[in-house]
């Protein structure tokens, strides 16, 4: 069973269909259904590949893509709900975790400019860079019920500082704590872009399958640009 690529970097590059092995519920799948899930099966490209690299015309030969903001993404986790037990653990108590992730691309090798400080009518675009932000919170102890599932309360922030990118995703990850691999109990993914934020919510989290099974954790989300 093969592993899927990053789909955004297709999505990036001006793609309009990515396949994708709907046989693993892997971040690639979770970035595609994190996309579109409750659309019509299709989302507006970033504004700045639907205005030919975001360039100024206006500006002639020293038309430069606008400087991109600096964000604040803060988010903050209470508990989560009748978690899915990890392997061979139905009905017995387990450790577990939460890990947040946010992918984006930030420019890297600005176009070179003119002795002004000018861009140059000849510069090229400036090229991507992967980047990806983690946070982890402290591991603890819950019980699973075989019929409602598992419940933890963790109550803990975290927050990042990132270049703004209309395709930067976050993925809220459970985890059991274990001796050797940790076992993905369940997941979220979102672009950034879609999250409501500056309220609480009650968001619905996948089994390591990509299953619906009633797990949900309550979250807050803030965003502000600096």
């Amino acid at each position: 069973m093969s592993s899927n690529l990053d789909p955004s970097k297709f999505w990036r590059s001006g793609s309009q269909v990515v396949s994708l092995n709907w046989q693993k519920y892997d971040k690639g799948v979770q970035m595609n259904e994190g996309l579109f899930v409750g659309t019509h099966g299709w989302v507006l490209k970033p504004e700045h590949m639907r205005k030919k690299r975001g360039l100024n015309f206006d500006d002639g030969v020293h038309a430069q893509s606008p400087p991109r903001p600096k964000l604040r993404l803060k988010g903050h986790v209470v508990g989560v709900s009748a978690m899915p037990a990890p392997n061979g653990r139905t009905g017995k108590s387990f450790e577990a975790y939460i890990r947040t992730e946010l992918f984006y691309h930030r420019e890297v090798n600005p176009p070179p400019t003119e002795g002004d400080g000018e861009v140059s009518a000849t510069a090229k675009s400036t090229s991507l860079e992967n980047v990806a932000l983690c946070w982890k919170s402290k591991s603890i102890k819950v019980g699973h019920h075989p019929e409602d599932g598992a419940d933890g309360v963790w109550n803990e922030t975290w927050e990042w500082e990132y270049e703004r990118d209309e395709l930067a995703f976050i993925r809220f990850l459970i985890y059991e704590d274990e001796f050797g691999k940790d076992d993905r109990v369940s997941t979220f993914c979102s672009p950034v872009e879609r999250l409501v934020t500056g309220e609480w919510l009650v968001v619905r989290l996948m089994d390591r399958k990509g299953k619906d099974v009633g797990t949900t954790a309550l979250v807050k989300f803030e965003l502000e640009e600096l």
